[in-house]
């Protein structure tokens, strides 16, 4: 008897054997961390020539250059938050009408109201006008 709730991901279910599984996993996992893991690493090296496997000496050094006052790090992720909040009051301000009018759209309504022209096109062809 199987349950009415089925878990894990969707898309894995459908792939066979626990072996195959486990390799997409694996192999999903290094796509995902391994860049983290290599910038993580990059972050604290100071010496790394070319037929080492991994740096030679670690440290702070760089890290102290980019905090100087003359680093100006301070500033710019000021200034990497006021293009971030702008990004997310401007996506808020398409979205939500959006969401509104699709919303309205599925409870009944024929026309769109918004003024972006794909939707109206959309919504003309799907009300044949």
């Amino acid at each position: 008897m199987t349950s009415a709730v089925q878990t894990g991901t969707p898309w894995l279910r459908h792939v066979p054997g626990a072996f195959t599984r486990a390799l997409l996993l694996a192999l999903l996992a290094f796509v995902i961390f391994g860049p983290l893991l290599n910038l993580l690493l990059w972050a604290f090296a100071e010496k790394w020539y070319f037929p080492s496997k991994l740096p030679l000496e670690y440290g702070f050094t760089f890290w102290r250059r980019v905090f100087a006052p003359r680093g100006n790090a301070i500033g710019s992720l000021g200034t990497s938050v006021w293009i971030a909040l702008l990004t997310v009051v401007f996506s808020l301000a398409v979205a939500i009408p959006a969401g509104h009018e699709e919303r309205c759209r599925c409870a009944g309504g024929r026309h769109s109201r918004s003024k972006l022209p794909a939707e109206m096109k959309r919504c003309e062809r799907a009300s044949g006008e």
